[in-house]
């Protein structure tokens, strides 16, 4: 479980990418949030409301998609970082740049650690 920090040309973005139950609570915990959050989906993402501390929680299940799914489902969810994010710097209407931008670097940073994470996986097998 790590997270990571995402900074740039904006305020940071605090990330924690997550592929089992177990790590996904000890994440919320370590952030003082609630760990019965889990639903049974593929993925979810996770933040207090004004805070720019994010745990995106990815199945296990993932290892049998293809790139395309898993980008797309990573998309998904970081267009959620992405509005916990704008509410958390009070950015009511962000131009369609920094918006795209923002989903931009967040999709980046959560497919380079999830790829990561699968070809261990994958290797392992």
């Amino acid at each position: 479980m790590q997270f990571t920090e995402i900074y740039g040309h904006m305020p940071s973005i605090v990330i924690c990418l997550v592929h089992s139950e177990k790590k996904a609570r000890k994440a919320l915990r370590s952030l003082g949030m609630n760990d019965e959050l889990i639903p049974n989906s593929d993925a979810s993402t996770f933040y207090r409301e004004g805070d720019r501390q994010f745990v995106v929680f990815v199945s296990r299940d993932s290892l049998h998609h293809d790139a395309a799914e898993d980008i797309g489902l990573l998309a998904h969810e970081a267009t959620h970082v992405a509005q916990g994010y704008f509410r958390s710097i009070g950015e009511e209407c962000p131009s369609d740049e920094f918006e795209a931008y923002t989903v931009q670097v967040v999709t980046q940073e959560l497919c380079n650690q999830h790829f990561k994470w699968k070809k261990k996986r994958l290797a392992d097998s």
